[in-house]
């Protein structure tokens, strides 16, 4: 398990999705652990396009979670289950969930965790260009996070193309630098290559190919540098 994850943060799905099936085989017994494990595959299937899996192992996850996980860890499993939906036509129902879960985190007290549904629900309202209402997430998420929570470059990418789409490239920039920063910070290589192809994207569209490439260089290197640092050699 730990070398799919492994393999998952760094964005190498293929291989990820290998080792998760070689920890099924092994793990037969513990449905708990076994359902974990569908989720992150139908996860990983998600990055890959491949809707048809990540239906397939999205509902094995939730036939063994809901039996066997406490009332908090099936409404986290519902909250990531949501976050494959959130460019389904039902995308405003999961919208509607995750407002009542962060509403239930914030009366509990919880206001990081409500944070990282906030940010959640962000992404949603992006990916299906409802830019104000991206916007109002985020910035209840950002209200919510530390500055340097890893969820936070999540936030900065969300407002980053609200304010790209409001043609405030000042503004945008300067959160799609805050999201390279907090992804480099914690490691999140796919997370990174997704925002540096953002910064590259808008670069030459301004003419900087220079920077761009510059940009694009650093990111492999730092690449290199993560894997050589996780004991996987390119």
């Amino acid at each position: 398990m730990q070398l799919a994850t492994l393999h998952e943060r760094v964005g190498k799905a293929a291989k990820a999705v290998e080792y998760y099936e070689q920890a099924l085989l092994i793990n037969q017994c513990n449905g708990e652990e076994r359902g974990k494990t569908y989720l992150r595959l139908a996860e990983v299937y998600d990055r890959q396009k491949m809707h048809e899996l990540v239906e397939e192992y999205a509902m094995k996850a939730t036939v063994l979670l809901e039996e066997q996980s406490t009332r908090e860890q099936r409404q986290e499993m519902q909250r990531r289950l949501l976050m494959l939906q959130s460019e389904s036509s039902d995308w405003k129902l999961s919208v509607q969930i995750l407002s009542s879960f962060a509403d239930q985190k914030e009366q509990d007290g919880k206001k990081q965790k409500a944070g990282e549904v906030y940010a959640d629900l962000a992404l949603i309202c992006l990916e299906n260009d409802e830019f104000d209402e991206a916007w109002a997430y985020a910035e209840k998420a950002r209200m919510a996070l530390p500055d340097t929570d890893s969820t936070m470059g999540k936030v900065h990418r969300v407002l980053s193309m609200v304010y790209f789409r409001r043609d405030d490239e000042k503004k945008g920039k300067k959160h799609l630098e805050n999201a390279v920063k907090i992804f480099e910070q914690h490691g999140k290589i796919a997370e990174l290559e997704t925002v540096t192809l953002h910064m590259c994207r808008f670069l030459s569209d301004k003419g900087d190919h220079r920077e761009a490439f510059e940009r694009m260089e650093t990111f492999h290197h730092y690449l290199i540098k993560q894997l050589e640092e996780r004991g996987i050699i390119l």
